[in-house]
């Protein structure tokens, strides 16, 4: 893998928006998509998503309540949904075959999934999910404390890698036996999928739910310009908190980190390689939060209004 070879971007692309689930059906449906995850004025090639998009809409809901989806599928081709690390029904856990038909096309599946804890987790395609969850049947499943954090803000990032063509466009051969043999589908192009995709301040404090959605690609992981802590890993809260330092995300895992934001112009996220750093994404910075600012000022000993200690929830 070279530089020329690995395409990276220094830019993110905003997920979906977010779907906040109660009583109401939701209606979560797989069709064709193009998407944007090269910059702008290059081609969007042709996937799948949810409801438009790859990634599809943030789903969330408070710890205890219930989700109601109601899947359809519009892919041509027979798929399901499922709630990555989240505990549920047999039933409902969505795999062909073994918990349940595989939905066929243009047909629908009811799901109803109590969601007993909270944390980050995600959603996917679990028919041939070595292809449709490459080509974007994926999306971010937050379940809510009671009590959440005490954060500015909430931040879903998504990380994937992508096959593509010199046409752009996704290379097929998702069933090469030499792939499934080694490393698996690794592609030549990745990028950090962020939502909300907007500015935060310096002196935030801020929530990081890191999700690895490739299908094969382990990440290492730096990030610039936070101080902070991990907090949770694969939905569950750590006992003790953890150093961001040393990060490896393999296939489907996730990192919660809460952190006060230092840089004056953008978090990055940064994949080390043996050829160098790569840009997989950033969130941008602007302006100060003077109320945060005295926590990682070191000429002013004023504490903030908030603890200062991680969230009770992650202690």
């Amino acid at each position: 893998m070279n530089r020329r070879d690995f395409l990276i971007t220094t830019c993110a692309a905003a997920l979906a928006p977010g779907l906040t689930l109660g009583a109401p059906t939701v209606d979560l449906i797989a069709e064709p998509v193009r998407a944007q995850i090269l910059p702008q004025g290059e081609p969007s090639p042709p996937m799948l998503g949810f409801n438009g998009s790859t990634p599809g809409p943030v789903l969330r809901a408070r710890q205890g309540e219930v989700f109601h989806i109601r899947f359809l599928n519009r892919i041509g081709e027979g798929s399901a949904v499922h709630l990555h690390g989240l505990r549920s029904d047999n039933a409902m856990d969505g795999v062909p075959g073994l918990t349940q038909s595989v939905v066929d096309t243009d047909a629908a599946f009811a799901y109803r999934v109590q969601a007993p804890d909270a944390g980050t987790f995600w959603y996917h395609s679990h028919n041939r999910s070595w292809e449709q969850v490459a080509k974007g049947l994926y999306g971010p499943l937050i379940v809510e404390e009671l009590t959440p954090p005490d954060v500015d803000h909430d931040l879903v990032v998504m990380i994937d890698d992508w096959r593509l063509t010199q046409a752009g466009t996704l290379a097929e051969g998702f069933d090469d036996m030499h792939d499934q043999a080694h490393q698996g589908r690794l592609g030549n192009y990745a990028r950090a999928l962020v939502q909300p995709n907007a500015p935060v301040r310096r002196g935030d404090r801020i929530r990081l739910r890191l999700i690895n959605v490739a299908t094969d690609r382990i990440f290492p992981l730096e990030l610039e310009g936070i101080s902070g802590k991990v907090v949770a890993l694969d939905g569950m809260p750590l006992a003790d908190s953890q150093d961001t330092s040393d990060l490896i995300l393999a296939p489907a895992q996730r990192v919660d980190i809460i952190a006060d934001v230092t840089a004056t112009d953008q978090i990055g996220f940064i994949f080390p390689t043996r050829d160098g750093p790569f840009h997989l994404g950033k969130v941008p910075v602007a302006g100060e939060n003077l109320s945060g600012a005295c926590q990682i000022s070191q000429c002013c000993r004023q504490k903030r209004q908030r603890s200062p200690t991680w969230p009770t929830p992650f202690r």
